[in-house]
């Protein structure tokens, strides 16, 4: 899981950088999981639900990754966030999703649309706004 979701994420963003830096509106948008928040998860948040440890765990560093990495490229014309696309009714969805994923990838779409550079250093619900880290 840590493999896939932090440094999968990472070798992307270096092999996409360059281009992103080129651009005349960078954004770099980490799709992350409400399930990767340390504010809800200590909370009780998520109260019993059976969420695996290792995911919560690897969206929570993908989550550390998009902190720093939207430090680092601050003042470079690249914002960098991480959202979270729903509760989707998928195969492996939660027991609680709610979200077709037509639905969430119309608003994904809208959000990359109208995102400007405030976005950067933030995590976003794309139905209920922003999120704690």
């Amino acid at each position: 899981m840590f493999d896939l979701h932090c440094t999968g994420v990472m070798r992307c963003t270096r092999a996409a950088l360059p281009y992103l830096r080129r651009s005349q509106r960078a954004l770099l948008l980490n799709v992350s999981s409400r399930l990767g928040s340390l504010k809800r998860n200590a909370g009780g948040y998520f109260g019993t639900g059976r969420f695996s440890y290792d995911y919560r765990i690897a969206k929570a560093a993908q989550n550390m990754l998009t902190l720093c990495l939207s430090a680092e490229l601050a003042g470079s014309g690249v914002s960098v966030c991480a959202l979270h696309p729903g509760r989707l009714k998928t195969e492996t969805g939660a027991d609680d999703a709610d979200t077709s994923p037509g639905e969430a990838a119309e608003r994904l779409l809208n959000f990359v649309r109208t995102a400007t550079p405030e976005v950067n250093g933030r995590f976003f619900d794309l139905f209920d706004g922003e999120i704690p880290w």
